[in-house]
């Protein structure tokens, strides 16, 4: 069985880094959900994985 991470996020910082910007997060709280389907982001869109 896959359990699906879920993280609940805050920001710590973000670093200006040419026309980008490099964010950095805190993690606050983490659990694994053996409902959910995993997720990819992958050329500027999210995907499921394979099974």
């Amino acid at each position: 069985m896959r359990s699906t991470p879920v993280f609940v996020c805050s920001l710590h910082d973000e670093i200006r880094a040419g026309d980008r910007s490099i964010v950095l997060v805190r993690i606050d709280e983490f659990e694994l959900s053996p409902d959910g389907a995993p997720l990819v982001f992958h050329r500027s869109g999210y995907h499921t994985l394979a099974r």
